[in-house]
């Protein structure tokens, strides 16, 4: 698995950038949302910070009260007890044994402790470490334990997400226009942030000094394996394109505070995330990363081991934090944000010959955030339990916490996450064992928990762009395009009879899915009094993009779900009777005219129809295709820039009430729908007459 796949969608979509729908499943249809006292939990991000490397956490957190033995291990690279450069007691209320020294660039997480905003949590690992860099990450992107197969195919982050964005992943859609996940970062090509369908992430590069050119960072060390050129930010999705005028539109609109950030490529990651949250952005998760963490050779400084390219990362690491955080108080978003800090594994307790350090397994993590439990987790680790020789590596008893115990507690108590997105995260086993890192008054869970991301009070929709998958018989089928095999429309382009169309066109074919709604049936509705227009809470639009345009009709079927007919039916019988309107339609299925079909806009707000003119489409006949069902419509004129749809009209005026009794040709009179109650029709008003509707 490749870093990317740490975001990847356990379906095989990738997470954050476009979402497709392809078709909602029933059981994604049953939405629950936060209730008013918890819409704050839905607004919640976890920021995610990537040691790259495999950090040295002895070197950064040493038990002060083992310092003989410390001494020991590293006698050349060790950090001064006293004097110069010598280690930050992190808490002096620690018991003797408890008490830890933070490396001495360390200041501002120093600071962040005594703020009460940061956890250190020690002894983190997990069963079977891997001591390669690119297998210990899969092993940690896909939450597993080491001893399954490496080549997994998707993240845990990635799986949450999909559990409460189902099926999402594509395009940006109306109710969430920002990707879910984005990863500043880069990859070397070895490890080829390429997309399941072959093409590479979307690289901005044509915006250096901008956005993007922020992010581009100095030289890596040459003494490593991640001896990367870190030139872009990445977006850890398929169909980048879709997402770049929110990600660009969200970071003009946000600013910074006064804070002082360093000059670094992990501040400028941070602080562009700052920016983007003022701007709007709805992001749920993003992660970070600073390279470098290798450090085989040449550690510290001999003689000033408190310097070096170890004590260089570590301040990195703590004053980007810091004034991340520092930041977002300014802004008024601290309340909003949680940070993680992970590296792929730990070092050796032993040290090198070459004033450095190998792969070990065990490390701390930290978690910052305003609402963090501040404290210390677990206990030192013993260095008298060393492999002795050159192993030089802890015993495995050394492991006190599964960095999955971490990331569990982080989305079921911070963001929310309920059990059922644990299971479909793979997290499930480590629901009990969760760790106290979210203060007790700001916890999610049990009474806060958000079951889906999205919030039914808006209707929220999804645009779906079929693609033409295939020819059949004369007619051309359009699927999802995130499965060929579930067709959403197609069109007989050249039928047989007078009138029928003889030109080769291509054409687009989106439709428009309400994903859920508060209403108890999914519809559109616009009413006053006793009248109402419903709509199903589907529809489509087409638009011509050859040069040539149908010169004639064509057939179309329109593979709707029956579900969204079936809640429409029940929507207008509800209205029915709780309002006493006297007659309700059947079933009409009607075309704008000369317009795309936007709802519920383009419904009349008194009720009595659709603004501007709109032509009934007749039923032709039902069937399957693929045992899928479609209803066919003929002799459908004027396909270019228009839409259609499902609807019902609720009425108790007769046909010679003032408001039709009107001389024709008036404007406001197109798009009405009225029951004549000498044919027992409805007709619909074109703007010269009245014309039956079905």
């Amino acid at each position: 698995m490749q870093r990317r796949q740490f975001l990847k969608l356990g379906s095989g979509a990738t997470v954050g950038l476009g979402l497709t729908t392809n078709g909602i499943a029933s059981e994604f249809l049953d939405w629950l949302r936060p209730s008013t006292n918890c819409i704050e939990v839905s607004d919640r991000v976890l920021v995610v910070v990537r040691l790259a490397g495999a950090n040295d956490g002895l070197n950064m957190v040493v038990p002060l009260s083992q310092y003989g033995q410390y001494e020991t291990l590293r006698p050349t690279i060790k950090l001064n007890q006293t004097g110069t450069g010598a280690l930050i007691n992190l808490d002096t209320t620690q018991s003797t044994n408890n008490l830890v020294g933070l490396h001495p660039s360390m200041t501002g997480f120093k600071s962040l402790y005594d703020s009460g905003k940061l956890s250190l949590i020690h002894n983190v690992g997990y069963p079977s470490p891997n001591y390669s860099h690119f297998i210990g990450e899969n092993i940690m992107f896909a939450g597993k334990d080491g001893t399954t197969d490496d080549q997994v195919q998707n993240g845990f982050i990635g799986r949450y997400l999909e559990s409460i964005f189902p099926n999402l992943s594509g395009n940006p859609q109306p109710f969430m226009q920002d990707p879910l996940a984005l990863h500043f970062g880069s990859s070397n090509a070895s490890l080829g942030f390429t997309h399941d369908h072959g093409t590479a992430e979307y690289n901005i590069t044509s915006l250096q000094g901008t956005l993007f050119g922020q992010l581009a960072p100095s030289a890596l060390p040459t003494a490593s394996e991640y001896n990367d050129t870190l030139n872009y930010i990445k977006f850890v999705e398929s169909g980048m394109d879709g997402y770049f005028a929110r990600v660009n539109s969200v970071f003009n609109a946000g600013f910074n505070s006064p804070a002082t950030y360093p000059n670094t490529d992990l501040a400028k990651q941070l602080r562009t995330i700052a920016r983007m949250l003022k701007g709007g952005s709805k992001t749920k998760i993003f992660q970070v990363t600073l390279f470098g963490f290798d450090t085989h050779a040449s550690q510290v400084v001999s003689g000033a081991n408190h310097t070096g390219t170890h004590a260089t990362l570590l301040s990195n690491v703590s004053s980007s934090i810091s004034s991340f955080m520092s930041d977002l108080n300014a802004l008024g978003l601290e309340d909003r944000v949680m940070v993680v800090s992970f590296s792929e594994f730990g070092r050796k307790a032993k040290e090198n010959a070459s004033f450095g350090t190998d792969h070990g397994d065990i490390a701390p993590m930290f978690v910052v955030g305003k609402h963090v439990t501040p404290g210390i987790i677990g206990t030192p680790p013993n260095l008298s339990n060393v492999y002795g020789g050159t192993d030089g590596r802890f015993f495995p008893t050394e492991r006190q916490h599964d960095y999955r115990q971490v990331y569990t507690t982080l989305l079921q108590d911070w963001l929310g996450a309920t059990n059922a997105a644990l299971t479909s995260a793979e997290l499930s086993a480590f629901q009990t064992q969760k760790l106290n890192l979210v203060t007790t008054a700001q916890n999610a869970y049990p009474t806060c928990q958000v079951a889906s991301g999205i919030n039914c009070d808006s209707n929220p929709m999804t645009i779906t762009r079929a693609n033409l998958v295939h020819e059949n018989g004369g007619w051309s089928y359009y699927a999802s395009p995130s499965n060929n095999s579930n067709y959403l429309f197609a069109i007989e382009k050249f039928p047989s009879g007078v009138g029928a169309n003889t030109n080769a066109f291509d054409v687009t074919v989106d439709i428009t899915e309400m994903l859920c709604s508060s209403n108890t049936n999914r519809h559109y509705i616009k009413s006053q009094s006793t009248e109402a227009t419903l709509a199903a809470a589907t529809y489509f639009n087409l638009k011509v993009n050859s040069i040539l345009k149908p010169n004639g009709f064509v057939n179309i079927r329109w593979f709707i779900n029956g579900q969204y007919i079936t809640e429409l039916n029940a929507a207008g019988t509800a209205f029915q009777t709780s309002n006493g309107s006297t007659q309700l339609s059947p079933l009409m299925y009607l075309k704008k005219v000369n317009s795309k079909l936007t709802l519920p806009d383009n419904l009349r707000t008194d009720g009595l129809g659709i603004h501007y003119a709109a032509t009934p489409m007749i039923l032709a006949n039902t069937g399957q295709y693929n045992n899928q069902e479609y209803s066919q419509f003929n002799s459908i004129v004027d396909i270019d820039g228009v839409g259609g749809g499902a609807f019902i009209r609720a009425s108790s005026l007769p046909t010679n009430d003032a408001v039709y009794n009107v001389p024709v040709n008036v404007p406001t009179q197109r798009g009405s729908i009225r029951f004549n109650s000498l044919t027992k029709t409805f007709e619909g008003h074109n703007g010269s007459d009245w014309l039956p509707m079905h």
